[in-house]
């Protein structure tokens, strides 16, 4: 059995994905302020504070979460045999790469290390992958070779 060819891919931790997370971050703070507001002052009388205070912690909640999620690119190769991560800062990474959700044009790719390093999320985009996406998705998919058995 052959396996895909080998294949490297710029991941790049901006765009919509990076707005869909400090978004969900913002809504989840909205949400949890709210809640907290109206069960905490019920019977007092600050429960006017309430629709002032979600929106503008909403707000900074988003804010932070748009700073901290950002970061330089990275890479995600495929050699033949195994997965390599390239941090932006550190050594490659080993590994397993495993497609978790596929909307055609945009992958959420979870990356496991070897030795019990912590789980890599990331997602990746035909646009940011330009001409490598088809060898990209073909190395994803494709199965994967016997490890070689020792005598």
């Amino acid at each position: 059995m052959r396996s895909a060819p080998a294949v490297q891919v710029l991941v790049s931790r901006g765009g919509a994905w990076r707005a869909v997370q400090s978004g969900l971050v913002a809504l989840t703070t909205a949400i949890l302020v709210t809640w907290l507001a109206q069960t905490s002052l019920v019977g007092t009388s600050l429960p006017s504070l309430a629709p002032w205070a979600a929106p503008i912690l909403a707000l900074m909640a988003g804010a932070s979460a748009w700073r901290l999620v950002s970061g330089p690119p990275e890479r995600l190769g495929w050699d033949g045999s195994v997965w390599r991560f390239e941090p932006a800062a550190g050594a490659a990474l080993a590994g397993e790469a495993a497609v978790m959700l596929d909307l055609g044009g945009w992958m959420l790719v979870r990356f496991r290390a070897e030795a019990g390093r912590p789980v890599v999320w990331r997602a990746l985009a035909r646009g940011a992958a330009a001409g490598d996406w088809h060898g990209l998705r073909a190395a994803l998919f494709a199965a994967r070779p016997a490890p070689a058995v020792r005598r």
